[in-house]
């Protein structure tokens, strides 16, 4: 009879082995939580990186502004050097 004893007390142990693999499930699956919220941070820097490009789509319409001025005084110099030589034209 001890012997029957002994072989329960054995089944006991390996049934508390396996309440610890069952744990160990449970902490897997919290580091699955885990990387879904690194997968949400990603998320946000794309975010981010759109934000970026809204940034660089309003410098080049500020570089085009700048352009546009530089052809206005472009022109301005043109209509101040045809005045020059109509006025030297017109003395003579």
């Amino acid at each position: 009879m001890s012997r029957e004893v002994v072989k329960m007390g054995a089944g006991l142990i390996n049934t508390e082995g396996v309440v610890i693999n069952t744990e160990a499930e449970l902490i897997n699956t919290e580091e699955t939580g885990f990387n879904t919220e690194a997968d949400s941070i990603n998320t946000e820097e794309t975010g981010f990186n759109t934000d970026a490009d809204s940034i660089n789509a309003e410098e080049i319409e500020f570089n085009a502004e700048a352009f546009s001025v530089q052809k206005k005084l472009r022109i301005d110099n043109l209509i101040d050097c045809s005045a020059f030589f109509l006025s030297i034209f017109s003395i003579h």
